[in-house]
């Protein structure tokens, strides 16, 4: 248990410092850690690793309008439907088409595949 907790204040405290770097805020970036164990059922040092990968590959808005898409669906991730209530949420909020929520999501998903499955080797 004390393993876990070190590993989680270690993923925020990273989070802080890449943000304080000029990286992607802490507040998206916990969001998508956070989003992750709720989502994906993966340990805080998986998610920080995927979130890792994905702060330092997408460009900030389309990293912005994934994490809120993330958070929105683990929002309501015991609902039917859960992804695409997400979807529509961010759609909504950031004014963009369908298409380009499929785009933003398959570029977390599909472009970074390799890095993201490396993640899960982490504890």
């Amino acid at each position: 248990m004390t393993n876990r907790i070190a590993t989680a204040l270690g993923a925020a405290a990273l989070s802080a410092l890449a943000s304080a770097c000029g990286g992607a805020p802490a507040e998206i970036t916990d969001s998508l850690t956070a989003s992750c164990q709720v989502i994906d059922k993966a340990t805080p040092a998986v998610c920080a690793c995927q979130t890792d990968v994905l702060a330092s590959n997408m460009d900030a808005k389309s990293l912005e309008i994934y994490a809120f898409y993330r958070a929105e669906w683990a929002k309501n991730e015991a609902a039917y439907n859960s992804v695409e209530l997400g979807e529509n949420a961010a759609i909504e909020k950031f004014k963009i088409t369908k298409k380009e929520m499929t785009m933003i999501s398959n570029e977390a998903a599909l472009k970074y595949r390799a890095d993201l499955k490396a993640c899960e080797s982490k504890t």
